[in-house]
């Protein structure tokens, strides 16, 4: 499983927008 799968199940479980920040910050994504 990729890292990013493992964040956005996280996220789909906690909700937690500090989470996804967080995804966003580590993982920088040209497509959005």
């Amino acid at each position: 499983m990729r890292t990013s799968d493992v964040f956005w199940k996280l996220f789909a479980t906690t909700g937690s927008i500090s989470a996804y920040l967080m995804y966003r910050h580590l993982h920088p994504s040209p497509a959005a």
